[in-house]
């Protein structure tokens, strides 16, 4: 798919988001990352009155004796969370069997998990990465943080080009701090180089948070359809086939290479999300947030 053709743009996306608030489906989402995504510790408020719901043991004496009223000390959720996304535009993204893109439905999966992130007080940024990075948002916080997001994700000059996940991982370890969240985006495809040993690394430095984007053709051809010619989203060779005949074959590579990725999150005992790009997103992350707590 030529990235010119690549159908995000600023307005439509906006509007859904809006819509999606109003029906409460992003604010489910907002709340689950606010009760499930917990923040670094408790900072001290102030006081409020004891009530017979709270635990004796938690009364301020010394507070108490000084106001004559029987007084606990309030806390709040320290948050400042920060909540980076790498996000995969390479080639392998831009392919659709069905009305959206993997890039498409990355983009906005991004765009409403950011939103949640900034509603909540935390801070986001993100990395668009094909062999290299091309475009970096970085780390703030606020409403209007939000639209500078969008504005990124919906640029087509940002789509295309090979991929080099090892590449991204090690920007991310040089470059943030330790116990940020980081969120990759990815259909996982076209993987190289030393990037499960960058994995490691990263999951020792950060929260790592996989969402991996299927199209359902990417592990399974159409039928019915007569011969086809197929292009490598990376190195563009070009070959004619007959998927009747390499439909089985096609199927089993596929799955190779969806489970060793499965395989190395799982042996570091990093939880991965899958999803599909004819399939809504937002409860699957709001039960991925679930599990991790579990965990």
């Amino acid at each position: 798919m030529p990235v010119k053709e690549l159908r995000l743009n600023l307005r439509p996306l906006i509007k859904k988001l809006e819509i999606q608030t109003k029906k409460n489906t992003v604010g489910d989402l907002t709340g689950s990352y606010i009760t499930t995504v917990k923040g670094r510790g408790l900072e001290f408020e102030g006081f409020r009155p004891y009530s017979i719901n709270d635990d004796a043991s938690q009364i301020d004496w010394k507070a108490t004796l000084r106001s004559q009223e029987t007084l606990v000390k309030k806390f709040v959720e320290e948050r400042n969370l920060n909540v980076f996304f790498l996000f995969d535009v390479s080639n392998s993204m831009l392919f659709a069997s069905t009305e959206k893109t993997k890039a498409e439905y990355g983009a906005e999966i991004i765009a409403s998990l950011a939103f949640s992130i900034l509603q909540a007080g935390d801070y986001t940024g993100l990395a668009m990465l094909n062999e290299r990075i091309i475009k970096i948002v970085p780390l703030m916080n606020g409403t209007r943080h939000y639209y500078v997001i969008i504005k990124q994700l919906t640029n087509p000059e940002y789509y295309g080009g090979g991929f080099d996940l090892a590449y991204g991982l090690k920007f991310m370890i040089d470059s943030l701090k330790r116990s940020s969240i980081v969120v990759i985006v990815s259909d996982f495809l076209g993987l190289k180089g030393s990037w499960a040993s960058l994995v490691t690394i990263a999951s020792r430095k950060f929260d790592v948070m996989p969402i991996m984007v299927h199209d359902p053709n990417d592990t399974s051809l159409p039928s019915d359809i007569g011969q086809v010619v197929i292009k490598d989203p990376f190195s563009e060779e070009q070959i004619l086939i007959d998927p009747t005949t390499v439909r089985q074959e096609f199927e089993k590579i596929a799955q190779q290479q969806i489970v060793e990725v499965r395989e190395a999150f799982k042996s570091r005992q990093i939880p991965l999300l899958e999803l599909y790009t004819d399939k809504p997103f937002v409860n699957p992350i709001i039960n991925y947030f679930k599990h991790r707590v579990t965990r």
